[in-house]
């Protein structure tokens, strides 16, 4: 069985339903604070809040004395969301850095020796372009907010490649991983639901942070889950891999992509605001996955539909 930590969020839901189709049991960890929660949580589901370590050992005892015994770990649980980072930095940092110490020491309790961490692209802010997986992991400002999350993130890798706990470890950094389900707080999401606005005021007034000229690579999450897949069955022993589609696009040109999908008239607007930390290029470097198999499929305007519900 795998423990999957986080696996109620947008990311975690997609994972565990490819596990489960490929036949694989999943237990999941998720306190729902940025997620739906079921109405009934069944005995695959616990609802924790992962930064309490004897809570959950006494959970997951239970749960292995049911038969629930798991022997293998993917730890999604982090609190995203750039706003978050922003107006939540002790939250954000509360929950990265307990997390991983807590399930790092679940992990010797139960004696296991197999591990995935997912990591970020926010740990690369020594290059945003063209950035591999060998690059400085910098926290260019501690006094600014926006850091919380990478400087968790960097922690977390830390605790991971330094714990004498894994014989089987893989660490994957995702890129811009969009789909559907995805939370508001993010540039699709969030362009999206403007597009949804009331049609008797035409054209739709869209607004945008920034010029419209930063750029993103965005990767389909179909696209992100194969990778996953790539690196934790064929990844080497504390390896680190870039998961994305290094296809680049601007804002400007992804607003008007969801437009034309959308069927609406609109105008653009800018907001030409730049906040400290904001980051005008992001391209990983998959170099590394695809030399054990991993490439992209999805487009963007395929993708972009399929978020939609247009496909």
């Amino acid at each position: 069985m795998i423990l999957v930590t986080g696996g109620a969020g947008f990311i975690g839901r997609h994972l565990c339903q490819r596990l489960r189709n490929q036949g694989e049991e999943v237990l999941v960890v998720d306190d729902f604070s940025r997620s739906k929660r079921p109405d009934n949580c069944d005995d695959r589901t616990i609802d924790y809040d992962i930064r309490d370590y004897e809570g959950l050992e006494d959970k997951l005892v239970a749960a292995n004395r049911r038969g629930r015994f798991f022997d293998e770990v993917i730890h999604l649980a982090a609190v995203n969301g750039t706003k978050n980072f922003y107006e939540q930095p002790a939250w954000v940092l509360q929950v990265a850095i307990q997390g991983i110490l807590n399930i790092e020491s679940i992990c010797h309790k139960f004696g296991v020796r197999k591990f995935v961490l997912m990591s970020s692209s926010e740990v690369c802010r020594a290059q945003s372009v063209d950035c591999d997986e060998g690059i400085p992991l910098v926290i260019p400002d501690p006094y600014n907010p926006r850091y919380s999350y990478s400087a968790g993130k960097i922690v977390s890798e830390m605790v991971c490649l330094h714990s004498p706990q894994f014989d089987r470890l893989v660490i994957v950094r995702p890129f811009n991983i969009y789909g559907p389900g995805m939370s508001l707080g993010h540039v699709i999401p969030d362009i999206i639901e403007q597009f949804k606005q009331d049609d008797s005021r035409e054209p739709i007034e869209i607004r945008l942070i920034g010029s419209g000229e930063e750029t993103r690579s965005f990767c389909y999450i179909d696209d992100f889950i194969d990778g996953l897949m790539i690196a934790r069955e064929r990844g080497e022993h504390r390896g680190i891999y870039n998961i994305g589609n290094p296809q680049e696009t601007s804002i400007k040109h992804l607003a008007e992509m969801i437009g034309a999908i959308s069927g609406k008239n609109f105008n653009l607007e800018f907001g030409n605001s730049w906040r400290e930390g904001d980051l005008p290029r992001r391209r990983p470097d998959i170099s590394k996955l695809a030399a054990l198999g991993y490439e992209p499929k999805t487009t963007l305007r395929n993708g972009l539909r399929k978020t939609m519900g247009k496909s």
